[in-house]
């Protein structure tokens, strides 16, 4: 079957044609940032905007197969600066989990694909603002809240309102309070609304899942002061596996076990890392610019459960 492309705008068409609208876009339009490999760092902002100048809305199972189509999608690792120190969050996709094609591999990256909502779409708005409103934004608030057990609580709580007001809603005065002493929360909200722009770009055409996705790798900084291995967690017949915090050594003695986005990120980081004596030292600042530092006097220790959620510190999927 033919992928048939839709405008962005036309509600109608797309409520009554698809099951699984997603964003994409042709392939040519993104090819030529990608010639010299997988990941490109120093365009992001043109690959940007040429996904939300082309976008177009496609049946998700339809397009999977087309390679003239790729899907953006968020990438956000989960990096620990600890002591000065970078690990990165790492777990195991199990059965049910997403896409098929990578069942039983490790990743480091949180996301999935953007999918088409009408109020993003509303008549008389800007392509261009609204796709990038909706996949550097929401998007990535969406992922998190969804897939994080520890950041469910966020879910309704619009990352819009200024996390630092008053609110008239006492459910959501609440999320609020909540909000104020989670420190991983606090940088999700932050890099969403202060550092929304991708550090790189992911496109793999050596493999069938690369051809057809377009990864935009934002880091998500996790600042509690442990890095256990905190269990596997499953919901129904799906499950995703928690390995824990990895450092470079660990990534690199484990790089075959990683899906091939993965895979790419961490043979990049190495290479910066092991090429340019300047990299440790901007990757930091990268990392520090993604931490709410304002609320750092606020943060309850780690291991302080509030007693009307629950919620504590540790890392957990909830995938549904």
């Amino acid at each position: 079957m033919q992928v048939q492309p839709y405008n962005v705008f036309d509600h109608s068409a797309i409520a009554r044609d698809l099951k699984r609208p997603i964003i994409a876009l042709k392939a040519q339009h993104i090819e030529p940032f990608f010639t010299e490999g997988a990941i490109n760092d120093f365009s992001v902002e043109e690959i940007i905007d040429a996904i939300c100048t082309n976008a177009v809305v496609v049946e998700r199972d339809v397009a999977e197969k087309d390679p003239q189509y790729v899907h953006p999608i968020v990438y956000s690792p989960i990096v620990q600066l600890k002591d000065d120190k970078i690990s990165f969050f790492v777990y195991q996709r199990t059965k049910g989990v997403g896409e098929s094609r990578l069942l039983g591999m490790h990743s480091i990256g949180i996301g999935g694909h953007v999918d088409w909502a009408s109020q993003y779409y509303l008549e008389g708005s800007e392509q261009k603002e609204q796709v990038r409103k909706h996949i550097l934004f929401d998007t990535v608030y969406n992922e998190f809240t969804e897939e994080i057990k520890e950041l469910q609580y966020l879910n309704g709580l619009n990352p819009w309102t200024s996390y630092e007001s008053n609110s008239t809603d006492a459910a959501i005065e609440q999320k609020l309070a909540v909000l104020k002493t989670h420190p991983f929360a606090l940088n999700l909200m932050h890099t969403i609304r202060h550092k929304p722009v991708p550090v790189a770009a992911i496109f793999d055409r050596s493999n069938e899942v690369g051809r057809v996705h377009l990864g935009l790798v934002n880091p998500i900084v996790y600042t509690g002061d442990r890095a256990g291995v905190f269990g596997s967690v499953s919901t129904g017949e799906d499950s995703l596996v928690t390995k824990g915090f990895y450092d470079f050594a660990q990534l690199a003695e484990t790089l075959d076990t990683f899906e091939s986005w993965s895979q790419e990120l961490i043979r990049h980081f190495l290479n910066c890392w092991n090429n340019n004596p300047n990299y440790e030292g901007y990757f930091k600042e990268m990392l520090k610019e993604r931490i709410d530092h304002k609320s750092a006097s606020q943060i309850k220790p780690l291991g302080t459960q509030d007693p009307q959620t629950g919620l504590n510190a540790n890392i957990d999927f909830n995938v549904s």
